[in-house]
Parts: C-alpha cells; sequence; structure tokens
C-alpha cells in the first residue's frame, strides 16, 4: 500500500504522526491498534498490534521502554479503559507517546450528529467515546489541534454514500474549521 491508495485525510493523519515520531528519533515505533498504514511513511520499524492480532493495547506483551516511541491513530475513542491504554502505551516506551483521537466539545457534537446516520448507512456503526479531561490528568501531556470536523465529516462522506448529502455539507460549513481531533504527545 502506498500513501496515495488511502484517502487523503487518512495519509494527512499518518503522514502527521510519522513527523512527530521523526522529532523522537524513533528506530523503533509500536503502533497500538495499527493495520500497517504508518509503515509507508516512516523509514523505521514499525510492529503493528491490534486486536485482531490478539493484543490488547490496555494489556500490552512486551517489556519496559521496549520501543522508542508508541502510537495510536483513531484508537483511543474505542478504549474502554483510556487512562490504562495510555499508561501501556507510555510503559511501553522509550522517549514518548503519540496518540491523534478525536477529543472536546466539538468532537462530541459531531459524533452526536453522526448517530443520525446509523441506520441508513451500512457498516457505519462506529460508536466513539470521547475521552473526557479527567482521562488526561495523571499524565503530562502536550496537545494540539488535528483535523477538523469539516476535514472528517468530508472523508466519512466521500466513503459512505448516505453521508454524501446536503445535511452533512450543512454541518461541515457550519463547524469547517473547529478542531475535531488532536495530537497528543506524551513525553517520558
Amino acid at each position: 500500500m502506498t500513501p496515495y491508495k488511502i484517502h487523503p485525510v487518512t495519509a494527512a493523519l499518518h503522514h502527521r504522526v510519522a513527523l512527530e515520531t521523526a522529532q523522537f528519533g524513533a528506530s523503533t515505533i509500536l503502533d497500538i491498534g495499527g493495520t500497517g498504514k504508518l509503515k509507508e511513511f516512516v523509514s523505521c520499524k514499525v510492529q503493528d498490534v491490534n486486536l485482531t492480532t490478539g493484543v490488547d493495547g490496555c494489556c500490552l506483551p512486551f517489556e519496559n521502554s521496549s520501543f522508542d516511541v508508541t502510537v495510536s491513530i483513531a484508537t483511543l475513542e474505542h478504549v474502554a479503559c483510556q487512562e490504562k491504554f495510555l499508561a501501556e502505551a507510555l510503559r511501553v516506551s522509550r522517549t514518548a507517546s503519540i496518540h491523534w483521537f478525536p477529543y472536546g466539545s466539538n468532537a462530541v457534537l459531531v459524533e452526536e450528529f453522526k448517530k443520525r446516520f446509523w441506520d441508513t448507512t451500512p457498516c457505519y456503526r462506529h460508536a466513539c467515546t470521547i475521552p473526557p479531561p479527567a482521562a488526561l490528568d495523571e499524565f503530562q501531556v502536550e496537545m494540539e489541534p488535528f483535523i477538523t470536523v469539516s476535514e472528517h465529516l468530508l472523508l466519512l462522506a466521500t466513503l459512505y454514500e448516505s453521508m454524501n448529502c446536503k445535511e452533512v455539507y450543512t454541518f461541515a460549513q457550519n463547524h469547517a474549521h473547529e478542531p475535531y481531533g488532536v495530537i497528543l504527545r506524551v513525553k517520558r
């Protein structure tokens, strides 16, 4: 798979995470929830783990400091115990743990809006639990908005025919530049 064979918003997100890992000089990366896409954006070793490979991100089967950097992309919002997930990601990293996920009041608003399409969109029942600020309290984090409401909704409109409609475009326009997701960095 090349970066050009995935949706441009997905590619932009993976490219950004790759740039973040490069800032820490990563030669080994653990992609928790990864499915192979990040490998196309970095020149170092990436190990993907997820539930389909038998690995739960809340109980990683690796020694402390096993990887230079750990990452997750669009995974944290699907995890029941988000604090445990972040703690495990940090435990097995040597320098930093980097995550992208929907966050904040705009993300909550978007997730509520998307539920309107669950009955009409085959294969799109993608429930997200937006992490509350308290889930991040025990970590010293840096967060930066990345991916807007409109970018996220336009991605979905290209993937699901029932979301390619006036209601989605109006909502996207009304919230065009508001942040939907964040890049979160936790340094060791």
